[in-house]
Order: structure tokens, then sequence, then C-alpha cells
């Protein structure tokens, strides 16, 4: 979970970096959790 709050707060200041960063923070998210069920 570290890992996925640096990278969406290291591109925070971009708003383009930032929407990518949610995508990216989103899949990562439902992989993690398609992962651990």
């Amino acid at each position: 979970m570290q890992d996925a709050k640096d990278l969406r707060g290291g591109n925070g200041e971009d708003n383009a970096g930032f929407q990518v960063d949610t995508s990216v923070f989103y899949r990562w998210t439902l992989s993690q959790k398609l992962a651990k069920s």
C-alpha cells in the first residue's frame, strides 16, 4: 500500500500525470484485491 501511495503522491502536482497515476493506482488496487481473494 505504501508503494501505491508514493506513486499517487509522486505526480500529484501534475494534473495529466495525476490522472494517469489514478488509472494505474485503480488497476493496481484491483489486482491486489483479486490476488488476496
